[in-house]
This record gives C-alpha cells, sequence and structure tokens, in this order.
C-alpha cells in the first residue's frame, strides 16, 4: 500500500473566559422586534435560527443544533452593567453539525471604525471559510446620530441597536465551530461615570447578540434510509457507493469478481463532495484492490471505500484468504467473519490517516 504524501494543518484558537463587573440597575436593550423580523426571513429562507446559548434557544426555530459558547460573557460590552467587557475571539462549538450557515449579529457599534469582526469556519477541525462581518444600517443613523452631552462634548456616529452585522456562508459542507473575533469597536466613547444631558444621566447600556441562520440537514441529503450518520446520508456519498458495488461484477462468479475503491473529497471552496475511483484491473483481484488516489486530488480527503463483492453463502473464491481451502472443502462467506474490515483494510486506513494527518472514515460495501 502506498502511502498518501498529503499534510493538512488544523488550526487551533485558544479563547479566554472573565466575568465580573459593574452593577447598574439598566434595563438590556432587547432585540425582540428585529428578532421577529429575522425569524420571518430565514424561515422564508428555508432555514432555521439558532440564538445561543442553550438558555435562549426557545428564542430560535432550531430544533436539533445547539452552540455551546465561550467566553461566558462573550455578549458583553463596555460599560455594559451586566459583566465585564471583553474582546476576546468567541468560540461557537455546535452540538451537531450544521449547513451553509449564515452569522447575524445585532448590537450598538461605533460607526467610525471599519473593522467589524470576522468570521472563521472551522470542518472537522480544519479552517475552511473566512468571511468580514458587514455592517448594515438600514435607518441612517449611524451617519446622522448626534448627543450634545452637558459639558459641551458632542458623541457621534453611534447606532442605536438598529445595526446589524453579517456574513453570508459559501461553503456548503458540515461546519462545526465558528471562531468570531468580536466586532471592535462595538462599544460607545463613553467613560464611566456616565456622562449626563439635559441633567438626565446617560449610561451606555451595551451588547452584541449572536444568531445564525442554517440548514439542520445538507442540501444534498439522500431522500431514504438515513442512518443520522451525516457523511454516509448525503446522496453523493451513496452514488459513489453504488458505483464501486456496480463495477465489482458482482453478477459474474465469485472467482471473477474484484474489489473496486476510491476515495471522498471535499471541494475546500464549496464543501461540495466529489468522488473518484481507483481501479487497477491488472492487479484488482476479488479479496484486494490498489486504489492508489492520482494527483491532482479534486480537495480535501474526507473518505476511502472499497467494495467485498460477496453475499451471505457465496463460496470464497481460492485466490482469497492466502491460498485455496484445504482438499475437500470450501469456505463459505458469511456476514459474521467476512462482513467487517479485514486486518489490511486496518492497516491501510491507519496509514492513510497518518499521512493525512486525519482521521478520515473508511466505508465497506
Amino acid at each position: 500500500m502506498k502511502r498518501l504524501a498529503v499534510l493538512l494543518v488544523t488550526v487551533l484558537v485558544a479563547v479566554a473566559c472573565s466575568e465580573g463587573l459593574p452593577t447598574q440597575p439598566q434595563q438590556d436593550a432587547s432585540p425582540q422586534n428585529y428578532y421577529e423580523r429575522l425569524l420571518t426571513t430565514t424561515a422564508a429562507a428555508g432555514k432555521c435560527l439558532l440564538y445561543p446559548p442553550t438558555s435562549l434557544t426557545q428564542l430560535g426555530s432550531c430544533q436539533s443544533v445547539d452552540a455551546v459558547v465561550t467566553p461566558k460573557n462573550f455578549h458583553c460590552g463596555s460599560i455594559y452593567y451586566r459583566c465585564q467587557e471583553q474582546k476576546d475571539p468567541i468560540h461557537f462549538v455546535f452540538t451537531k453539525s450544521a449547513y451553509e450557515v449564515d452569522v447575524v449579529t445585532e448590537g450598538q457599534y461605533y460607526c467610525a471604525s471599519p473593522d467589524k469582526g470576522v468570521a472563521y469556519y472551522y470542518s472537522r477541525g480544519k479552517l475552511v471559510e473566512t468571511g468580514p462581518l458587514f455592517l448594515s444600517d438600514s435607518v441612517g443613523e449611524c451617519l446622522a446620530q448626534e448627543i450634545v452631552l452637558d459639558n459641551g462634548n458632542v458623541l457621534y456616529g453611534v447606532d442605536s441597536m438598529a445595526q446589524h452585522a453579517t456574513y453570508v456562508s459559501q461553503y456548503k459542507g458540515p461546519i462545526d465551530s465558528i471562531i468570531i473575533t468580536r466586532p471592535f469597536p462595538d462599544t460607545v466613547v463613553i467613560s464611566w461615570p456616565p456622562f449626563s444631558r439635559n441633567g438626565i444621566t446617560l449610561i451606555s447600556d451595551v451588547s452584541a447578540n449572536y444568531m445564525f441562520q442554517l440548514f439542520e440537514h445538507p442540501g444534498d441529503q439522500a431522500a431514504t434510509c438515513l442512518t443520522g450518520v451525516g457523511l454516509l446520508d448525503r446522496q453523493p456519498t451513496r452514488d459513489f457507493l453504488k458505483l464501486l458495488w456496480d463495477s465489482s461484477r458482482t453478477g459474474l462468479p465469485t472467482g471473477q469478481r474484484v474489489e473496486s475503491g476510491g476515495y471522498l473529497f471535499e471541494d475546500t471552496l464549496s464543501g461540495d463532495l466529489i468522488f473518484r475511483t481507483y481501479f487497477d484491473r491488472a492487479t484488482d483481484t476479488p479479496c484486494e484492490n490498489n486504489d492508489v488516489p492520482v494527483q491532482p486530488f479534486p480537495g480535501r480527503f474526507v473518505g476511502i471505500a472499497h467494495t467485498h463483492p460477496y453475499q451471505d453463502g457465496d463460496v470464497l473464491p481460492n485466490n482469497c484468504r492466502r491460498g485455496p481451502a484445504p482438499p475437500g472443502k470450501i469456505r463459505i462467506v458469511d456476514e459474521q467473519t467476512f462482513g467487517g474490515p479485514s486486518g489490511a483494510d486496518l492497516d491501510r486506513l491507519r496509514d492513510d490517516n497518518s499521512a493525512l494527518q486525519d482521521s478520515i472514515p473508511m466505508m465497506i460495501v
């Protein structure tokens, strides 16, 4: 078995967790009206709305996908009365793979800053997509709003919870986690203690809410016989496995059949699944194949598959199992003995995963 000379690097980002401070008795800025509009448009697009963390999922419409968020005070901006401001990356880990995930943030942004944050998408621990959060200002107060303070200073360029920053994903493969560099600065430029205007104390109550519009299942999910295993339930995988089986000459006597193998790839830009068969009929036998992939590869490796072209009760040919059966005996295929991977299969999987620095599954038909 030739090893694959491929190396993929996993990107890890650590985030810190902190809590604390101020305790001003202010009313939290409610996103309810915006949320209701968002839920309507999300449903119209056929997606569900995830509003993490778990305690807020009742506001969303997703049924099977949730997210665990760190740090705990991920939503807090400066002078936010419930917890201490934090500017660390925010790490969302989905409890189940999500698809075509759009990031939607809602909060109070300092409009003079062009940097509204970046979303990093991860699939199976690998970075697959990066995109900036684009600021939307439908009512224009980002340019028009001015606050004249009692001390004569003018505060301007601050939105009033009407803005949201979004990123629409182009990647169609499974997403397991998203890291967002916090939109910065997303806080009003007011220092503590609060200023006053017309004798009324102004306390900046700043936070940012993070929501996701997503599909809970892949767009290419098979219509029937779902297993709950994401890769196996996608139609391109089913087509790939059927092609391998149909290429194994299963209608011929067992001694004339061949193992057929290949690899499943994922397009690194779109997330689409692509399969390639690698037959070598000069060396393939009823019990062995030499499906070494040939470059250029159409994407990153996500699966390996081959056939064991037998059914229960078939007579195993003499060119299998390292020699013929003893005189006067035959070897009968049974699921318990021949239904799983052979020792050679396990060796191959180990070698491939070692070369890929990954953990890709093996499928046997």
